[in-house]
């Protein structure tokens, strides 16, 4: 087992428990490990907190299904087989817990590697949601064709989506990506204006709650002149709770959790580059859960 995390939140001691199935070297654990753990964590009504456990665990599989690695049994959880399915999971999983253990911080230059992962990782499965789009990912520091500066950045998404572009004087030098990480679109073949988009940020922190507010489509709409305004979307890491989803979503517009990313990136086909940093990066991450396990 992990040690149990600093924390009394069924989402965050669910991600504990899959991960410690997940990384267990035989793939399974206990009920009463689980439970034993807990109790000796000082965690309170220890029975009603695995009670909880297993249900949220249990929704978890049967709302992703074969990209889900955990599969609950009465006695135990226990891990699915194939890891090929399950890596965008994991590799997920592993920057949820790294917001809870103090033995997985990162430096700066690793936090923004994972996170640029993580923001390639939303791109491609965009794609599976979204059949036959595009995609850009304009999170700061930009990387490959992307221009760094915002003011080009913004020329060059008007000129990719053939939208016309805004007011080139509301928005500051400093001014890095406001808060859109990741664009998608879904062009015409006549490659007019008037499309599908969508304008996504990514959180991986363990503050992500706060952040469902900041694209604001109002600002972007003075940047480029859409035809028909582009929708939001929210990406992040963790798993979205049944009590806060309609919350959330009033807030960040469409939310693209853990659950949702790893269907879709399992829908969008091969995408090389994307599983085999995914791959990595679990192999390098998965380390420091190493001085955790008891």
């Amino acid at each position: 087992m992990i040690q149990v995390p600093m924390s009394e939140g069924v989402d965050v001691l669910s991600d504990w428990a899959e991960a410690s199935c997940v990384f267990d070297p035989q793939g399974f654990v206990s009920r009463s490990e689980v439970a034993s753990a807990l109790d000796n964590s000082g965690i309170p009504n220890v029975d009603d907190v695995v009670g909880s456990i297993w249900l949220e665990i249990s929704r978890r599989h049967s709302l992703a299904q074969m990209t889900h690695p955990v599969v609950c049994r009465q006695d135990g959880l226990e891990k699915a087989l194939g890891d090929d399915a399950f890596r965008a999971y994991a590799f997920q999983l592993l920057l949820s817990l790294a917001s809870y253990y103090p033995s997985m911080r990162m430096d700066a230059k690793t936090r923004r590697k994972v996170t640029k992962l993580f923001e390639r990782v939303t791109a491609s499965a965009l794609t599976g949601y979204l059949r036959m789009c595009s995609v850009e990912i304009t999170g700061f520091p930009r990387e490959d064709s992307v221009p760094r500066p915002f003011r080009q950045c913004l020329d060059y998404l008007a000129r990719k989506l053939h939208e016309k572009r805004g007011s080139t004087q509301v928005f500051s030098s400093n001014t890095k990506d406001e808060g859109v990480d990741v664009v998608a679109w879904q062009p015409f073949n006549d490659k007019r204006p008037s499309q599908l988009i969508l304008l996504a940020q990514c959180a991986t922190g363990r503050n992500w709650r706060g952040k469902t507010s900041q694209i604001m489509p109002d600002v972007w709409r003075n940047y480029v002149n859409w035809l028909a305004g582009p929708a939001k979307a929210f990406a992040f890491p963790f798993v979205g709770m049944p009590d806060e989803w309609d919350r959330l979503s009033f807030q960040a517009g469409i939310l693209l959790d853990r659950l949702r990313i790893s269907s879709m990136l399992a829908a969008s086909g091969r995408n090389s580059r994307v599983r085999r940093e995914i791959k990595d990066s679990i192999t390098w991450l998965s380390r420091s859960l190493r001085p955790l396990q008891q």
